[in-house]
C-alpha cells in the first residue's frame, strides 16, 4: 500500500513538473512571437535580423525578450512607425550610441566592430561620436517596452557586423517579460 502511495506521489510530482516546464516554454515562445509581431509593425523583416535573445538582469530578475535588426528607416520614420503599435509612450531621450556594441557583442553570437574595435568601454578618443535614441513605452497590461534606434549607417565603412560592412541602422526592441 505504501509503495502505491509513493508511486502515485512520484507520478503527480512528475506531471506537475512537466506542466510547469511546459508553461515556461510556452510563455517564452509567446513572448518571442509578441516581440517579432511588434517589430514587424515598425519595419522588421526577418532577413534583417541580427539576433533575438531572452535576458534577465540584476537580483530583481527583470527579464526581457530582445530582438536586434537592421533597418533603412531614419529616426523620424521609425518614430512615425511607432504609431502603429498600441503602446503608450512613457518617455524618450537621446542615448550613447555605443551601448549597442555592448548589447550585441556581449549578449548575442553576433559581433559588431567600429574601426576594428569592439566599441566597448575602452578608449573612444579615436572613434567617431555615435548617438542613439530610446523610447520607453507601456502596453495596456502595464508591461514595459523599449525601442532603441542607432543610426550607424551615418558612418559608412567604419562599422562591421560579423565582418561585413554595415550600411544600415540598427533597431532593438525589448519586451519586459517579468
Amino acid at each position: 500500500m505504501k509503495k502505491n502511495h509513493r508511486l502515485i506521489s512520484i507520478i503527480v510530482i512528475i506531471v506537475l513538473l512537466c506542466a510547469y516546464v511546459g508553461s515556461i516554454i510556452w510563455q517564452k515562445y509567446t513572448n518571442s512571437v509578441k516581440v517579432r509581431h511588434a517589430a514587424e509593425q515598425i519595419g522588421y523583416e526577418s532577413s534583417m535580423k541580427i539576433a533575438q535573445v531572452h535576458r534577465c538582469f540584476d537580483i530583481f530578475d527583470h527579464c526581457y525578450e530582445q530582438l536586434y535588426y537592421q533597418t533603412n528607416l531614419t529616426q523620424d520614420e521609425l518614430a512615425h512607425q511607432l504609431n502603429n503599435l498600441s503602446l503608450k509612450t512613457i518617455n524618450e531621450h537621446d542615448e550613447d550610441g555605443y551601448v549597442i556594441f555592448t548589447a550585441i557583442n556581449f549578449g548575442t553570437t553576433s559581433r559588431l566592430t567600429i574601426n576594428g574595435q569592439d566599441g566597448g568601454a575602452g578608449d573612444r578618443s579615436q572613434l567617431p561620436t555615435l548617438n542613439g535614441y530610446k523610447w520607453s513605452l507601456k502596453d495596456a497590461t502595464g508591461q514595459k517596452w523599449l525601442i532603441n534606434y542607432f543610426p550607424l549607417a551615418t558612418n559608412p565603412g567604419l562599422i562591421t557586423l560579423n565582418g561585413i560592412r554595415l550600411e544600415r541602422n540598427i533597431v532593438s526592441i525589448e519586451y519586459q517579460t517579468r
